[in-house]
Formats: structure tokens, C-alpha cells, sequence
């Protein structure tokens, strides 16, 4: 779910709040500890180390500094899940995109987006 411009945290997210509970428990501190180090409530801690909200990452950094850990430590494991196929879709629209730009009138940009429509509802 999203509100506005705010994404829900996703399995990255989730990674990294289980790394940083991990850290935490390790260590012995408390997420009251921890939150008052990286500045927020413990509460806000905890929805960092189940995944529910995404840790910026400024605050990221502050967390690494406290552990003492590199801040790749958290993205170590980290599966990727973008395919080939999706890759390079994502570059031919790029390449669209800067081709549309290059179109020198909006008359024959016009012509392009008709274009476009009508292949899509085909």
C-alpha cells in the first residue's frame, strides 16, 4: 500500500530491518538504546526491524556508524529481482523516450502519440 508520495517497504527493506535487529540483539542494546542514538522513538526502531517503514538513508548511515558496520553491510544477500526481459524493456523505452525528444515539431510528435495509441487498441 501507498499514501501519497510514501512507498510501503518491500523485501529490501525488510532485509535490512532484520540486519539491523540482528545487530541490535547481538549487541544487547535496547531499541530505546538505539533509537536515541540515531534519533527516533523506539517505536519507529521497531517498524525499521520488521520491514513496515523504509529507514532513510542518512538515518542508515547513522545506524552503520553506531554498529560499527559498513553501510553495504545491510545489502549484502541482497537477491535482485529484475529480469533480463525487464531490463531491457526498461532501455528501449528510455531510447523512445529520448527519440520522441528529438522530434523536432509538436505536430509530428502529435502523429507519433496517435501512433501509439492506435497500436494499443489494436
Amino acid at each position: 500500500m501507498t499514501k501519497g508520495n510514501v512507498k510501503s517497504a518491500n523485501n529490501i527493506d525488510k532485509n535490512i530491518g532484520r540486519k539491523i535487529y540482528e545487530l541490535r540483539l547481538s549487541s544487547g542494546k535496547t531499541r530505546q538504546d538505539v533509537g536515541c542514538i540515531i534519533g527516533v522513538t523506539h517505536q519507529q526502531l521497531q517498524k525499521y526491524e520488521n520491514g513496515i517503514n523504509r529507514i532513510s538513508a542518512s538515518r542508515l548511515h547513522e545506524v552503520a556508524k553506531f554498529f560499527n558496520v559498513p553501510v553495504a553491510y545491510f545489502f549484502e544477500d541482497v537477491q535482485e529481482d529484475v529480469s533480463k526481459e525487464k531490463l531491457d524493456r526498461q532501455r528501449l523505452c528510455i531510447e523512445v523516450m529520448k527519440d520522441f525528444q528529438a522530434i523536432d515539431t509538436s505536430d509530428k510528435q502529435e502523429a507519433v502519440r496517435h501512433i501509439i495509441r492506435a497500436m494499443i487498441a489494436e
